[in-house]
């Protein structure tokens, strides 16, 4: 039984990504906020080396350029796919698609917004699949950072509001209709603002900071500095 990791992301030219966070700090510290996402989620997929994973990229044409930006990110084995034509629902209809039709049996998708996606959020949505025919993991401004499919379902991305509070909503109303059950993560955050970002870099940092040795009797470790601050 194979299991997929479907990547979604770009190559992180200053001005075409993180277009809503850039508007805040400006597009060249959004793309260095990008980079350092998408460089936390791909170590989250080290520790699963039995998961196929698929990373669907944009645009096509830099291939050459997001494979050179990836190999160091993800020293495993990853297969390099063009994202298809159109929005956001096609694009993710169509990865779907693709990866059952090459034989997966269960296939979860993410970005790279969510910095609090762990290796255990990826373990625990595969095992909610042998429940469920679909896992979504909510995040608290309406959209979703994960979902997860048993078999294709290309209804949950037709006429879906993208990147709205009615995202979520809208999804889990197609999921009814076409008699998927769902099962929902816990509620994470994504980045689109300068404070989401402010509120990703604490959670990094966080993530970095050593435990307390036994030996310090107490004693606070201070905090590692923050890898960058974009405003």
């Amino acid at each position: 039984m194979t299991s997929t990791v479907i990547l979604f992301l770009k190559f992180p030219e200053p001005g075409r990504v993180k277009t809503r966070l850039a508007v805040s700090i400006g597009a060249e510290p959004a793309a260095q906020a990008y980079r350092e996402m998408v460089a936390h989620v791909c170590r989250q997929l080290e520790p699963l080396p039995d998961l196929d994973i698929a990373v669907f990229y944009d645009p096509p044409e830099d291939r050459s350029r997001v494979l050179a930006w990836l190999r160091p990110l993800l020293p495993r084995r990853f297969r390099l796919i063009p994202q298809a034509a159109g929005n956001l629902g096609d694009r993710l209809a169509a990865a779907f698609g693709l990866v059952f039709d090459q034989g997966s049996s269960r296939a979860i998708v993410i970005g790279t917004d969510c910095v609090e996606i762990r290796p255990e959020t990826l373990g625990e949505a595969l095992s909610r699949l042998d429940r469920a025919h679909c896992v979504i993991g909510p995040t608290a401004d309406g959209g979703y950072y994960l979902l997860g499919l048993r078999r294709p379902a290309p209804a949950l991305f037709e006429n879906i509001a993208w990147s709205t509070e009615e995202t979520l909503p809208q999804t889990l109303r197609a999921a009814e209709t076409g008699g998927l059950s769902v099962q929902q993560l816990s509620v994470r955050h994504d980045v689109d603002t300068a404070a989401d970002w402010r509120r990703a870099q604490d959670w990094l940092a966080a993530q970095r900071r050593p435990d307390p040795s036994p030996s310090q009797s107490g004693q606070c470790v201070p905090p590692l500095p923050r890898p960058w601050r974009g405003c």
